[in-house]
């Protein structure tokens, strides 16, 4: 093929992805839902893979962590907010690093209390043990690992530990168990409580880092994302590398964390450091092309925040800065269509803390005569009523002290009853 068919080749497939810009972006708003405007706390946690972020893909509800709470959006979008004010098994002191999904439970990564478990509406402790510091799980399996203790898996609700203390990080599927102790050492292979150790020093596709490891959906093959990229192996044989080398468009070497989607093409984040996230990009893995990339000019996404990614069921992107943003690649949860991706904070709430009634001041005119709600931090309705005036007061002498939200319009504030 002459030079020339080449370039128009390249051009032909990099036009092509300028149309993937198009897509559409949706953005919810944290300070409309949490109080303290973000929806995670924006460190890294304990071990800097901790997200405090998850897409459930069973149903594709969203949870996030934020220091003792834990809030997201049911599959219905219905908001929720769970801490020790209105669900017991939470303490003041916890610090939710971490979630992971089997088919039937949402489990809780708790750095000082344990594992927690939400299934069947109901909120559960499956044990107390301190200094948990990562999640992942398996079919039914969940691991955990903890911080100079043994790590332990969770299976039917029972605890078994493992054999080592050395694991921080694990990733399992179909029982094959890879592990790492850091994010710049070793990645070892776990079989029959066996390590089998990887490095640079003995395989020429890793290199000393390890930010992100993800098994994919539709193989057995693990990827390990690194600072001079992506590494895949598979049967405990590392057999290929995804590298500025061998693919177009990518951003850089620095990968710092990676989703496979239901095709097994990779949407990563990427940067110079770990603590400077520059970009979001998809790769084709069948062209070898980085079609879609994303950075502050072209996107709504907030690389001064920590980003992190995850895939729904229909292989949408999820992007967590403070805010959360949405890719539309097929079709969205329709719940997402109708939450709102603004913030206008014209209204004002007073007194509040209240035992008696509130006011509300800085209405819209334009939604005098419609109505407002109260919910409460499960998404229950609480107070239905009709707007009237710009400034009006409402009772809530029959309400239960606790958080509630306010909602007019598509504004949300919060309200505390004493």
């Amino acid at each position: 093929m002459t030079r020339f068919c080449i370039i128009c080749l390249v051009l032909f497939f990099l036009s092509g992805s300028l149309n993937y810009h198009a897509q559409n972006w949706q953005s919810i708003d944290a300070s409309n839902y949490h109080p303290l405007a973000s929806f995670t706390q924006q460190s890294a946690g304990f071990e800097q893979h901790n997200k405090q972020f998850l897409v459930n893909k069973f149903n594709n509800s969203i949870w996030f962590g934020y220091r003792n709470e834990v809030h997201g959006f049911d599959e219905n979008g219905t908001y929720f907010h769970c801490d020790y004010t209105n669900i017991p098994i939470f303490q003041s002191q916890s610090n939710v690093l971490d979630f992971a999904a089997t088919p039937h439970a949402v489990y809780v990564l708790d750095r000082f209390f344990g594992i927690h478990k939400y299934a069947n509406q109901t909120w559960t402790t499956i044990n107390n043990m301190s200094e948990c510091i990562d999640i992942s799980s398996d079919n039914d399996t969940i691991w955990v690992s903890r911080l100079s203790n043994n790590y332990f898996r969770i299976v039917n609700d029972v605890t078994s530990l493992g054999s080592n203390s050395f694991v921080k990080r694990i990733e399992s599927k179909n029982g094959s168990m890879w592990a790492s102790s850091s994010i710049d050492s070793f990645i070892a292979l776990c079989e029959n409580d066996s390590l089998y150790f990887y490095s640079p020093d003995t395989c020429a596709l890793l290199d000393w880092t390890n930010f992100d490891m993800k098994f994919s959906q539709i193989t057995d093959s693990i990827y390990v994302a690194g600072s001079s990229g992506i590494s895949v192996a598979y049967n405990g044989v590392f057999t290929d590398s995804i590298t500025p080398n061998n693919t177009i468009g990518m951003p850089t070497s620095s990968v710092f964390e990676i989703e496979l989607d239901s095709q097994n093409n990779i949407w990563a984040v990427f940067g110079t450091a770990y603590n400077q996230i520059t970009h979001v990009a998809y790769l084709n893995r069948s062209l070898g092309i980085w079609e879609q990339v994303y950075e502050s000019l072209n996107s709504p996404i907030n690389f001064n925040y920590r980003v992190s990614i995850e895939l729904d069921s229909s292989d949408n992107l999820y992007v967590l800065d403070s805010d959360l943003h949405v890719l539309e690649i097929n079709s969205l949860p329709s719940w997402l269509g109708l939450k709102n991706t603004t913030n206008s904070a014209n209204i004002q709430i007073y007194p509040n803390p209240s035992s008696s009634s509130i006011n509300i001041s800085g209405i819209d005119a334009n939604r005098i005569g419609s109505n407002a709600t109260i919910t409460d931090v499960n998404g229950k309705q609480i107070l239905d009523f009709e707007i009237t005036q710009q400034q009006q007061q409402i009772d809530c002498s029959s309400m239960k002290k606790g958080v509630y939200f306010l909602r007019i319009g598509e504004e949300n504030q919060k309200i505390i009853i004493e």
